[in-house]
């Protein structure tokens, strides 16, 4: 006699025994989809392939790249902890590097971008917060205010170049005329930028005493002002500013550029943009063979 209750509990159960069969294979093809997954994503952290090898500063004048490479490197790349490579392509952060860069140094801006599979390009453009200041035949670095950093050297290291220099560039006179200005002396700019950085060039005629930590050497809207110029005419692509020449502060500023014809403008005027767009506006009209003059707020004069 078969054994009916045994019978019944088979015919329940036995639609559900292939089912249990697919179950158990999803699982496994789950996990091994997920090992296989980790396996390479382990591959892709420790493989030397994309470690970074190269880091390339951009745009760098007056900041050390080193020091700016080494900030990078200690703080980014260097394994804190040897099981985690920080200096992983695809661990390398961007975003926290920019962030980190203009906290730590004076820049205008900086981008940073990851090169696959191992480098990394830092694009910077500093920020101007300090001049060259030549008084009294010596060179100083003024802060924005006017503060005096440090002493430089003596202007006799760097030889000037005689003013005639500019007007035989573009003499259209006498002899007689040109060797009238010739003891007239005029700061070399390259050799000064590339002695003590990049940074916009003052010479003050005036003949003033200089002590150790002197603030106040120039007025601060007159500094802020000359590192606005050089700053803007750049990014305008209107040219470049040589040198800044001061006379009398009360009387303006003269910017010698690398064409043939000077600036002269107004450091009380605060809105630098409003004389530059002034000045962008007149060269599309005007060719100025000696001076555009912006001194005054309502008028332009050029010659």
């Amino acid at each position: 006699m078969r054994h009916l209750r045994s019978e019944l509990s088979f015919q329940k159960y036995k639609p559900h025994a292939p089912k249990k069969i697919k179950t158990s294979k999803a699982r496994l093809i789950l996990i091994l989809f997920f090992a296989t997954v980790l396996a390479w994503l382990l591959l892709a952290m420790y493989l030397p392939y994309f470690r970074i090898t190269s880091v390339k500063i951009v745009g760098i004048n007056n900041l050390s790249e080193v020091e700016v490479k080494n900030f990078i490197y200690e703080q980014f790349l260097f394994s804190k902890y040897y099981y985690i490579p920080f200096d992983n392509y695809f661990l390398v952060n961007p975003e926290k590097i920019q962030a980190s860069l203009k906290n730590k140094f004076t820049l205008e801006d900086v981008a940073v971008f990851k090169l696959f599979p191992n480098k990394i390009t830092v694009n910077i453009t500093e920020k101007v917060s300090s001049v060259i200041y030549e008084n009294n035949s010596k060179y100083y670095l003024l802060d924005t205010g006017g503060g005096l950093i440090k002493y430089l050297g003596e202007a006799s290291s760097v030889s000037g170049t005689p003013s005639n220099f500019s007007i035989l560039k573009n003499a259209t006179s006498s002899t007689s005329h040109v060797s009238g200005a010739s003891s007239t002396y005029t700061p070399n700019f390259k050799k000064i930028q590339a002695l003590y950085g990049n940074y916009p060039i003052v010479y003050d005629t005036q003949i003033i005493k200089i002590e150790n930590n002197q603030l106040g050497l120039l007025p601060q809207n007159i500094v802020e002002s000359i590192i606005a110029w050089h700053t803007a005419l750049l990014k305008k692509g209107i040219g470049t500013a040589e040198y800044f020449k001061i006379d009398n502060p009360s009387a303006g500023v003269m910017i010698d550029t690398a064409k043939t014809w000077n600036i002269y403008f107004n450091p009380d005027i605060i809105d630098v943009d409003f004389q530059i767009n002034n000045l962008k506006n007149i060269l599309k009209t005007v060719k100025p063979t000696e001076y555009i003059d912006l001194r005054l707020d309502s008028r332009i004069y050029w010659k």
